[in-house]
């Protein structure tokens, strides 16, 4: 890999299944970088962090990073984790189990304040009791995807209590029905008693799904919910303005009608919130 790094310090995007040479000069051309590591195997003295702290300093207008690989268990919880600042990274994409603690990516706190989108590749985590209390990540990213196989998006549900920020939500493939059940119910207890906990995904307004099996009926019930709650002054909420699906044959074409007319009022009724 060192041989070819003068010839890679020019491009613009890499994809990598090693690092390269990064020698003492900053890449300033590199705005996309994607890891794929061979070894899957994770230690206490695992490189995976001085991967991550050495792509920050030497790319520092970095705007994409995919972190495309998996680890035998997950990131040791570091008692000091080494806090990095990285001031032009748009978007992280990583699977979920390399994340610990409050946003603690492979033992190194980041502190990104251009982050606007967060892509979870692989929703598997640790079912370990210590480990099994989900903490947040970060609060300003505005989009969010989840990458789902099976029913296993139900491992990343308490998400939704904390991207406050987040307008656009994608979700690729899975069984996702219990998912969006979730969110209604958290909703729901919310209108009963407020004190019951963060609404899901305030902000949220565009949704965006495929190969779901998601059914027309909860659907609905989701965008009603956020309508009821624009109705009542729901600090913070926003209705669903937008949807787009392709491959969900649970929601049939009655069923869309009634969507579109909801996305209709929940337009109007965005439009009407004071900003």
């Amino acid at each position: 890999m060192s041989n070819f790094s003068p010839f890679l310090r020019h491009a613009t995007e890499i994809i990598t299944n090693g690092l390269p040479d990064w020698g003492s000069l900053p890449w300033i051309n590199l705005q996309k970088l994607e890891v794929q590591l061979s070894a899957s195997g994770y230690t206490l003295h695992d490189p995976s962090r001085s991967i991550l702290i050495s792509i920050f300093r030497s790319a520092p207008y970095l705007t994409h990073l995919i972190l495309d690989f998996k680890m035998s268990r997950p990131p040791a919880h570091a008692a000091e984790p080494l806090p990095i600042t990285h001031t032009k990274l748009e978007e992280i994409s990583a699977p979920l189990n390399h994340f610990t603690q409050n946003g603690v990516l492979l033992g190194v706190q980041l502190d990104v304040p251009k982050l606007t989108s967060v892509v979870l590749c692989n929703l598997e985590r640790s079912k370990k009791p210590e480990l099994d209390v989900f903490n947040r990540i970060w609060t300003i990213p505005r989009k969010i995807t989840l990458n789902s196989y099976g029913d296993g998006i139900m491992a990343a549900a308490e998400l939704v209590r904390w991207y406050p920020s987040v307008h656009t939500l994608i979700i690729e493939r899975g069984q996702t029905e219990a998912f969006f059940i979730f969110m209604c119910t958290l909703l729901e207890k919310y209108e009963i008693h407020p004190s019951a906990g963060p609404l899901p995904l305030p902000s949220l307004t565009t949704l965006r799904i495929r190969k779901t099996n998601l059914r027309g009926v909860t659907l609905l019930a989701l965008i009603n919910a956020r309508i009821r709650h624009v109705r009542k002054n729901t600090r913070g909420m926003r209705a669903l303005t937008s949807i787009e699906m392709y491959e969900t044959p649970r929601v049939t074409s009655k069923d869309w009608k009634l969507v579109l007319e909801k996305l209709e009022e929940g337009r109007l009724l965005n439009s009407q919130i004071a900003q």
